[in-house]
Order: C-alpha cells, then sequence, then structure tokens
C-alpha cells in the first residue's frame, strides 16, 4: 500500500515561530585528489559563497602509499609530496581568488582516525568527502574510510557517492532537497540545516517518510497521524519562504528514497543518523543510497 500525497507552497501566519539561523561558517573537505573529492571540492565552494564559509581542505598521506613511495626512493616520495603541496596551493589560490577563505593541513596516517582527530579540534559546521577517496580499491560497498567517519565524527558529513556526476558547468544549485525524516514532533539540526540550505539556494524541500509496515495498526489512523506530522514539517519549512512538499511511502526507505531522488531530479539526500553501532540496518540503507544516488547525502547527526 502506498499513499502519496503534495501539498501546496502556501504560506502560513506571520506569526509562525523562526528558530535562530544556524550558518555554515567553517567547511572542511577531505580531499585526496580523487574525482570524488574533487566534487565534494566543488559543492564546498558553492556553500562557502551562499554562506560566507571558511574552507579547510584536509590531504592525509596514507603509510601505506607514503611507504610504496619511499621503496622507490627517498628523493622520488619528497616530490611527489612536493607534487602534492603544489596542488594544494593551486586549489587554495583559485578559492581565494573567488573570495573564499581557505588553507589546508597535510598530514600522514590513518586517513579515518586523522580526520575524526581534526573534526574534533577544529569542529567544522561540514565535512565534505568523497565515498571512495583514499585509495579505497573496493566498490562494492562503501568505502570503509568513509563509512566509519559515518559513524563516528559529530558533525554534519556531505558524501559524495560514485553515482554522482560533475555537472557540465561545473555549478552547483541545491535547487531540490530530498528530506529523509523520521517524523519528530521538534525541529532538529537536520530540519534547521535543511530549511537554511534551501533558503541560500532558493530550494524546493521534498519530505519523505517511508513508514515500515504494522501488524495490528489501523491503517486509517495510523495515516492521519503521519500526514499530519508531515504537514507540520512542511508548513515550518513555508514559514521561512521556503517551498515545500511531501511524500508518504511505506515498505523498504532505501528504494523508495532513491525513486523520490529520479523523480525528482533532487540535488541532495538529507538525513538524520544515529552514531549506535547498534543500528546497522540505517547504515545498510544510508550506504545504499549513497552508492546509487546521482546526488551527494548528507547526514546530521540524531533525528531528521
Amino acid at each position: 500500500m502506498q499513499i502519496v500525497t503534495v501539498q501546496n507552497d502556501n504560506a502560513p501566519p506571520a506569526s509562525e515561530v523562526i528558530e535562530k539561523k544556524s550558518p555554515l561558517k567553517s567547511l572542511m573537505v577531505a580531499s585526496d585528489f580523487s574525482t570524488g573529492s574533487s566534487l565534494a571540492l566543488s559543492y564546498a565552494t558553492e556553500v562557502a559563497k551562499a554562506f560566507g564559509s571558511e574552507v579547510t581542505l584536509v590531504h592525509i598521506q596514507s603509510p601505506e602509499s607514503f611507504g610504496g613511495e619511499m621503496h622507490d626512493g627517498v628523493a622520488t616520495a619528497r616530490a611527489e609530496r612536493l607534487d602534492d603541496l603544489g596542488d594544494l596551493d593551486l586549489i587554495v589560490g583559485r578559492l581565494q581568488a573567488q573570495g573564499i577563505r581557505s588553507s589546508y593541513i597535510v598530514r600522514t596516517g590513518a586517513p579515518a582516525d586523522l580526520l575524526v582527530q581534526l573534526a574534533a579540534e577544529r569542529k567544522p559546521d561540514l565535512l565534505l568527502m568523497g565515498a571512495y577517496g583514499f585509495h579505497t580499491a573496493k566498490r562494492s560497498t562503501l568505502g570503509s574510510t568513509a563509512e566509519f567517519l559515518l559513524r563516528s565524527l559529530h558533525c554534519p558529513v556531505l558524501v559524495v557517492g560514485p553515482s554522482v556526476k560533475e555537472r557540465p558547468s561545473g555549478a552547483v544549485r541545491l535547487a531540490k532537497i530530498i528530506y529523509a525524516s523520521a517524523l519528530p514532533e521538534e525541529p532538529h539540526a537536520a530540519q534547521i540545516l535543511v530549511r537554511e540550505l534551501a533558503r541560500k539556494f532558493a530550494g524546493h524541500v521534498h519530505i519523505v517518510h517511508v513508514e515500515p509496515p504494522r501488524i495490528g495498526v489501523e491503517p486509517r489512523t495510523l495515516l492521519r497521524s503521519l500526514e499530519m506530522k508531515e504537514e507540520k514539517i512542511a508548513v515550518y519549512f513555508r514559514a521561512s519562504g521556503v517551498g515545500s512538499s511531501w511524500t508518504l511511502r511505506f515498505g523498504s526507505q532505501s528504494d523508495h528514497i532513491l525513486d523520490q531522488a529520479k523523480v525528482t531530479s533532487a540535488a541532495l539526500v538529507c538525513f538524520g543518523i544515529a552514531h549506535s553501532a547498534s543500528s546497522p540496518s540505517q547504515m545498510g540503507t544510508l550506504t545504499t543510497i549513497i552508492r546509487s544516488a546521482t546526488c551527494p547525502v548528507l547526514t546530521v547527526p540524531g533525528l531528521a
């Protein structure tokens, strides 16, 4: 059974309460010169222009790759490192030419551990990364570095999966955002962040709630309750001048989210994520969507 309801964009009463804006002042980009990290940088560039953010590039050389370069000689390893620094200088120069404050950090060690450490120290408002960066060889599943980070980081993370393609113009515009919501009673960090992104990019938020089948629950009562919760969230977005609509589905969350992302030509999918090893089903759903979606996936700690 599937129910689809789409609401119009009529504005709510002016008395609607709007929370204080939560800007993205500090962005961190995991950069290893892979296609995924280059695309992540493109998104960081557009977000930085919209929010006046500062961008910090983080380049981490794993011990394995560093050891391989050392095997070819100290001079080769030094040349490789200088090449990396030169590339980072060029990227920072291009960002600064666009009026974006930027810098870079270079470290050697385990990428996942160092990124978690740097994120804890720097406390970025958003970390952006490719799903298969740091020379990850296995592409049939989510990169181990990305999965570890999604479980460990306590900041929002934008992940560019392998199905995301660069736009011909090179620019990104978040015109349509899929907000995968668990229908919390009050706005949480994910909801507020989606609102701010939509406001800055003149975007439209499409709220999608996927309900697992329930036994012993009267369908009509359940449907009405879920519809009221989705409409309440839609009103929240409209109160900020953000167009919103919603869809209610029953069944597989990954299937329905991917379907809605395709139907609406979504530019971003947003999820709330629980930082718990006891949520394997949530991580399985998330990795499936990241692997298959043609747009980046934004994860925010907590409910969505």
